[in-house]
């Protein structure tokens, strides 16, 4: 069920992140702040730093998690809890994001997106009338958001520049600003990646790009895109309108101190665009074959290699995770434990980013 933001439930199951090893929970903290009532305890005085964490992405890559001392993270919460009704217009604008937050009390996290297996069919349903489709993507988005154009996002950048005190009633964004700064050495560059609160600032930040992009344009001359967090799609008839929507994309987020990511930024048919990122379908159907040949050890080892084969030619080790959740939910492991453990070993050493994933098998 979806529910409005709760400050108890940011801090209970959305403060660490989601890669991080089950046995870590944050669900024994908010009774230390019991007796705070409603008000927000962060002060001036108050500097903290994050706590980071590193852990493997698609492709090989590395990320940088940030975790802000839990005094930070109850603030956050009370911010969007306060103000949520005053937020949701500024996010209902954003009207092709399917990155918009959803509360949920129960579950691992309290805010959810939309999963990326759902993008395809979205971006058909989108984009089925056009030819040809920007793709791209804002460079180094979470470290590089500028703390101060969040208040300029929900208040209008002329109100928060003429008022700057973070305990405005006016610009309530203001405490936003203040508190995610002080969370980090009051530095303005940058909020942490992981927390369900930098979902949500996020999403409110990029909302307003869409508001001043759209605004560069008539009525007759809207666009169509689909935007999942800072990953743009955007629809046009001509490679020239493709062209027309990156220049008025770039200037709406050079508004708020932001930069389109030049090296992933590409106009293409839309033909490729209705296709996920690697087979879903294909990799699920070789391991619900593993169920149908459990007693036969060289029919399991050509689909196993089918499987490393496909990640290997794609450069994308999300496939092994996806593989090994698969088997995970299958419940394939016992029946052939004595080869499978040798496959787990070998996506472990070969593909780091399923590393986490083959731990909580063997534990």
């Amino acid at each position: 069920m979806e529910e409005a933001p709760n400050a108890k439930d940011f801090l209970d199951h959305g403060l660490l992140p989601e890669n991080l090893p089950p046995i870590f929970t944050s669900k024994k903290l908010w009774h230390h702040f019991s007796g705070s009532g409603a008000a927000y305890g962060i002060t001036g005085k108050a500097v903290g730093d994050h706590a980071t964490y590193n852990a493997s992405k698609r492709g090989g890559q590395r990320r940088v998690f940030g975790v802000p001392h839990p005094a930070f993270a109850r603030d956050l919460g009370l911010f969007f809890e306060k103000h949520w009704a005053e937020l949701t217009p500024l996010l209902d604008k954003s009207t092709g994001s399917v990155s918009k937050p959803i509360m949920m009390r129960a579950g691992n996290r309290h805010v959810r997106f939309t999963s990326h297996s759902d993008l395809p069919e979205l971006r058909l349903r989108a984009f089925s009338r056009f030819k040809f489709c920007l793709v791209t993507d804002v460079a180094r988005f979470f470290p590089s958001v500028y703390t101060h154009t969040l208040p300029w996002a929900i208040n209008s950048k002329v109100a928060a520049k003429t008022d700057t005190s973070s305990t405005s009633a006016i610009v309530f964004g203001n405490r936003l600003d203040f508190i995610l700064r002080n969370s980090q050495s009051r530095q303005t560059i940058g909020i942490p990646v992981g927390p369900d609160t930098s979902k949500i600032a996020a999403e409110v930040l990029l909302s307003a790009v869409y508001d001043n992009f759209l605004s560069r344009y008539s009525t007759n001359g809207r666009s169509t895109y689909v935007r999942h967090v800072d990953d743009y799609w955007v629809a046009g008839n001509s490679h020239e309108e493709c062209e027309r929507h990156l220049f008025h994309l770039r200037l709406a987020l050079r508004e708020f101190q932001l930069d389109i990511n030049e090296s992933k930024t590409k106009i293409i048919s839309t033909k490729p665009v209705f296709a996920d990122d690697w087979p879903f379908e294909f990799d699920k159907e070789r391991i619900e074959s593993l169920g149908r040949v459990r007693k036969h050890k060289n029919e399991t080892l050509s689909i196993l290699a089918k499987i490393t084969e496909v990640a290997t030619t794609s450069g994308d080790d999300g496939i092994i995770r996806h593989a090994i959740r698969l088997i995970d939910d299958n419940r394939l492991w016992d029946e052939q434990w004595d080869l499978l453990q040798h496959f787990l070993a070998q996506c472990a050493v070969q593909f780091p980013h399923s590393f986490d994933y083959a731990a909580r098998v063997i534990a």
